[in-house]
């Protein structure tokens, strides 16, 4: 009997000491019971993921649905970066589906934002679990810092060339072309008025001296169509060199290598 009574001793023993290590293992792998509330999905990236990592909650409509369970590189040489997401069951994840890295506050943490896409289908299968990685304004601006501060760069650039002294004389020469064609222009017109004045007299007058009349005529309209044939000389000029090339015409020609 005392044999006996030790063998049973023996098997609560060894039954006690499974089940404390059947808890030790479910406590060093960190694997939660209730997971099974939870599902999986995938997302691969290239872009970099400053501010995230495992245990990264996951929130949809402001609301805690999920977290970050794993973050790793699917491909080194490409550098693709694979993270594991798991979400709530209970909540339907739409195909095509993003997480946007968004953070509480400017000094808040990260977190990613689930964003439903407008396609209906529901990712119901694991093979299709798949979501895309985006950043939110703030992220996608800074981002686009660099190109910015390019940009203003250019303009700065620009301006500096629209007032430069060189442009600034081309501009000037041409609007006093302009005006000096249009004095020429009027004074056209204020001889012409005076030679059909001279010509009506001269015909009330019985005045008939066609050549005389006519000389001065033809010498002021030849001296005329001269000016005419200067002033669209010059427009098309630049006219040509506006279809040729309007940006360096407009705001003079660009020094390379800065």
């Amino acid at each position: 009997m005392e044999r006996n009574v030790n063998y049973v001793a023996i098997g609560v023993i060894f039954c006690v000491l499974c089940i404390l290590m059947v808890v030790f293992v479910i406590w060093i792998g960190r694997i939660d019971i209730g997971d099974s509330g939870y599902k999986s999905y995938k997302v691969y990236t290239t872009s970099d993921v400053t501010g995230i990592g495992v245990n990264t909650p996951v929130r949809y409509k402001g609301i805690s649905v999920g977290n970050i369970t794993k973050m790793a590189f699917s491909d080194k040489k490409d550098g693709v970066v694979e993270i594991n997401v798991d979400i709530n069951k209970d909540i339907p994840v739409h195909k095509g589906s993003e997480l946007m890295i968004d953070s509480q506050g400017l000094a808040g943490l990260n977190y990613l934002n689930l964003v439903q896409s407008k396609n209906k289908e529901i990712i119901t299968s694991s093979k299709d679990a798949t979501l895309s990685l985006s950043k939110n304004a703030l992220g996608k601006l800074l981002d686009n810092a660099q190109g910015i501060s390019k940009d203003m760069q250019d303009i700065v650039t620009n301006v500096k060339t629209l007032t430069s002294p060189k442009y600034t004389d081309e501009i000037v020469d041409t609007l006093d072309s302009f005006k000096d064609t249009k004095q020429k222009l009027d004074t056209l017109l204020t001889n012409t008025n005076k030679l059909v004045v001279n010509l009506n007299t001269s015909v009330t007058r019985g005045d008939f001296r066609y050549k005389d009349i006519v000389a001065p005529l033809a010498n002021r309209m030849q001296d005329s169509i001269s000016q005419i044939q200067s002033f669209f000389q010059r427009a098309n000029g630049f006219l040509d060199r506006v279809e040729r090339d309007p940006y360096d015409t407009l705001l003079g020609k660009r020094e390379l290598g800065k």
